[in-house]
C-alpha cells in the first residue's frame, strides 16, 4: 500500500485454531496478520511487517527430543547430568521414586504426548503418559533399572531419538545377595543341625537299644551262671558231707595202713595210689565248694611273694621235666588281703593248665609278680581295671594259645578242651571264683600259636600288717591220756577218729548218737577233758550238742568237725562255745593240732613229737 502497488489490504485475525502459538509467542504484540488476495501473509513483528507465501512454509524435519531432568528419591533430589546419566544411584530404603522430564516443542505444551518404559523388576513395556511431565514409581525392587521416554509427533508416531537414563536402587542388607546366601546357608545349616540331631538321637536310641540288649544278654548270662553256681552249690551242699565222710574213711584207713605196712614193697604202691586218688577227690570237692562260694576265704594281710614261691615247691613234682619254669617274684611286695591257701591254689591251677597247654613237647612257663599303679593311661587301655594300686600276678606259657570261642567260655564251669578223663572243667572257674572273693580281677590274653597269659590284679590293702612267711610244717602233738568224748553218726568215720585219737595218746569214749553223748556227760560232767563232735547228725547237730554240753560243763573245750566247709561260721561257733573247727577229710596231724590248741586254751598241756 505504501509503495502504491496494492490498492487495499484485507485484515484477518489468526488465532490458535489456525495453528498460531499462545501468548508466549507474541512477545507483547497483538497476534494479528494480514493476507493479500494472492495468499501472501503478513505478520507484525518488532522489526516491522514480514510477508511470506504459504507454499514457502515447510514442516521442520527435526523435533526436539524429550529430556530427563531429575530423580527425586523420597525428598532427595538427584539431578541427571552427563556424568551420572548411565547409572544414577538411588539410596537404599527408597519406596517413592519421582522422575521429572521436559519436552521442548513449538506446539502447545498440553498437546505434547510422551511414551515411557521402565526396564528392570519385571517391567519392559511402553506405556502412554500423554502430556505428563512427572512420573512416580512405588516400591521398585533394588537393582539396576533403565528409564526411557520418547515424544510422540502430531501424526502420532514416536519421534527419535529416545532418551534413556540408567539408575540403581541400592538394596537394604536383607535384600543383598550375600544376605540371601547367608540365609540359605543358615537355613541349610539349621536344617542340617536339626536332621543331624534327629539322626544322632535315632542313632543314640539304636545304640541304647543295643546296649540294653547287650546288658540284658549279660544279665541273662550272669543269671544263668548264678543259677548254675547255685545248682552246683546245692549239689555240693548235698553231697559234700556224705562224700567227705567216705573220703575220711578211705584216706584214714589208707594212712593207718601205710603207717603199719608202708615198708612192704608190695603194699606201699597200692596204698600210695589210694591216698593220691583220695587226695584228688578231696581237692575236687574243695574246688566245687570254692567255686560255689560255700567255702569262705580267710582273708588277711599277705605278702604274696613267699606264698607263690611256696606253691612252686609243691608244683614242681607234678610238672614234666620238659617244661621250664621262670620265676620273677620279688621278696617284698605290697600287702593284699588274701587267703594263703587259696592264692596257692590259684597258682597251682594256672601252672597246671599252662603245662597241659604245652603238651608233650614241653616249653616254658613264666610267673611274675609286681607292684602296679593303674593310672588313667593304663585304665584307658585296660577298661576293666579300676584306678588304684595293685599287685599283679601273671602266668604265661608258650603253648598253642586259644581261639576266640575258647576265650569266650574259658571261665565257664565244666567247660574244657581236654579229652574225657583229663579235666573237670572247674580249674579256671575256681580260679575266677577265688579272685572274685578277693575283690580282684583276672584277665586273659591269648593268640593261636603264640601262647597265653593270665593276669591277676589284687588290690593293695591300706593296713599292711600280717605275716609273709610261709607256713611251716605242722608238728604232731601227742596227748597225755586226756579223756575225749567222741561223737559221730557215721560208724566208719567214728572208727577212724577213735584210732587217730588213741594213736595220739588220748583216752576215747565214742558215741554215734548226740543224745547218748548228752546223757553221758550229764551223768558225769567231770569225766571228760574235751569233746570232738561231728556237725551234721540226725536229731541234733553239733552246734546244738555244744550248747547242751556247755549247759552242763561250761568250760570244756569242744572241737566241731564238718564235712561241709563253710556251713558253720567260725565267729558264731565261738559264741556258742566251740573252740576249734576241723574240716573233713582230716589227717592225724590235723587232729593232733586241733586237740592241742583246744586243750591249751583251757590250761591243758600236751607233749610234742616231731
Amino acid at each position: 500500500m505504501a509503495a502504491g502497488k496494492k490498492p487495499h489490504l484485507q485484515s484477518q485475525i489468526l488465532n490458535r485454531g489456525d495453528g498460531l502459538p499462545s501468548d508466549l509467542f507474541r512477545r507483547g504484540y497483538q497476534p494479528t496478520t494480514a493476507r493479500e488476495p494472492d495468499g501472501t501473509l503478513w505478520f507484525a513483528s518488532h522489526k516491522g511487517a514480514v510477508g511470506t507465501k504459504p507454499e514457502r512454509i515447510s514442516t521442520p524435519s527435526y523435533e526436539v527430543p524429550a529430556i530427563i531432568e531429575e530423580f527425586r528419591a523420597e525428598r532427595l533430589a538427584i539431578p541427571v547430568t552427563e556424568a551420572n546419566r548411565d547409572n544414577v544411584i538411588i539410596p537404599k530404603g527408597t519406596r517413592n521414586l519421582t522422575v521429572r522430564c521436559t519436552v521442548p516443542s513449538l506446539s502447545k505444551p498440553e498437546f505434547v504426548r510422551i511414551d515411557f518404559s521402565l526396564e528392570g523388576g519385571g517391567r519392559a513395556q511402553w506405556q502412554q503418559a500423554d502430556n505428563e511431565r512427572v512420573f512416580r514409581f512405588f516400591d521398585l525392587p533394588p537393582g539396576k533399572h533403565l528409564f526411557t521416554i520418547r515424544a510422540i509427533g502430531s501424526d502420532g508416531a514416536a519421534l527419535d531419538p529416545q532418551t534413556s537414563v540408567g539408575f540403581t536402587i541400592l538394596p537394604e542388607y536383607w535384600e543383598t545377595t550375600w544376605f540371601h546366601a547367608l540365609v540359605v546357608v543358615g537355613v541349610l545349616s539349621v536344617t542340617g543341625f536339626i536332621f543331624g540331631r534327629i539322626s544322632r538321637f535315632r542313632l543314640g536310641l539304636r545304640e541304647a537299644r543295643l546296649r540294653e540288649q547287650e546288658a540284658r544278654a549279660t544279665l541273662e548270662k550272669q543269671l544263668q551262671q548264678a543259677t548254675q553256681v547255685e545248682a552246683i552249690g546245692r549239689l555240693a551242699g548235698g553231697i559234700a558231707h556224705d562224700f567227705n565222710n567216705i573220703l575220711t574213711s578211705i584216706l584214714g584207713n589208707a594212712e593207718l595202713a601205710h603207717m603199719e605196712f608202708g615198708q612192704d614193697p608190695r603194699l606201699a604202691p597200692l596204698l600210695n595210689d589210694i591216698m593220691t586218688a583220695g587226695s584228688r577227690a578231696r581237692d575236687l570237692v574243695v574246688q566245687i565248694l570254692t567255686y560255689s562260694r560255700r567255702r569262705p576265704a580267710a582273708l588277711a594281710p599277705l605278702n604274696v611273694g613267699p606264698a607263690i614261691k611256696d606253691s612252686l615247691a609243691l608244683l614242681r613234682s607234678g610238672i614234666p621235666a620238659t617244661v621250664s619254669i621262670d620265676v620273677e617274684v620279688p621278696d617284698e611286695l605290697p600287702f593284699v588281703l588274701a587267703d594263703t591257701s587259696q592264692i596257692q591254689r590259684v597258682i597251682v591251677n594256672l601252672c597246671t593248665n599252662a603245662a597241659q597247654a604245652l603238651g608233650p613237647g614241653g616249653g616254658s612257663i613264666r610267673i611274675r609278680a609286681e607292684r602296679l599303679r593303674a593310672d588313667p593311661a593304663f585304665c584307658a587301655t585296660n577298661p576293666k581295671i579300676p584306678r588304684g594300686l595293685y599287685v599283679r600276678i601273671s602266668v604265661s606259657d608258650t603253648g598253642s594259645g586259644m581261639d576266640d570261642h575258647t576265650l569266650k567260655h574259658i571261665f565257664d564251669p565244666f567247660f574244657t578242651t581236654k579229652g574225657v578223663g583229663k579235666g573237670t572243667g572247674l580249674g579256671l572257674a575256681v580260679v575266677q571264683g577265688i579272685v572274685d572273693s578277693h575283690n580282684g580281677l583276672i584277665t586273659v590274653e591269648s593268640r593261636l600259636r603264640e601262647g597265653t597269659t593270665f593276669s591277676i590284679y589284687l588290690p593293695v590293702t591300706d593296713s599292711p600288717t600280717g605275716s609273709s612267711e610261709p607256713v611251716t610244717r605242722s608238728i604232731v602233738v601227742m596227748g597225755n591220756n586226756e579223756r575225749v568224748l567222741l561223737v559221730d553218726d557215721e560208724p566208719a568215720v567214728l572208727n577212724i577218729a577213735r584210732r587217730y585219737l588213741e594213736m595220739l595218746g588220748y583216752i576215747v569214749e565214742e558215741f554215734n548218737s548226740p543224745n547218748a553223748a548228752v546223757e553221758a556227760i550229764t551223768a558225769n560232767p567231770d569225766s571228760f577233758d574235751l569233746v570232738f563232735t561231728d556237725f551234721a547228725m540226725p536229731g541234733m547237730n553239733g552246734v546244738e550238742l555244744a550248747q547242751r554240753i556247755r549247759a552242763v560243763r561250761p568250760n570244756i573245750p569242744i572241737i566241731l568237725c564238718t564235712g561241709f566247709g563253710g556251713a558253720v561260721d567260725e565267729e558264731a561257733a565261738r559264741q556258742v562255745g566251740i573252740t576249734q573247727i576241723v574240716n573233713k577229710p582230716y589227717h592225724k596231724t590235723t587232729i593232733a593240732q586241733a586237740l592241742s590248741s583246744a586243750l591249751q586254751s583251757r590250761g591243758h598241756h600236751a607233749s610234742q613229737r616231731p
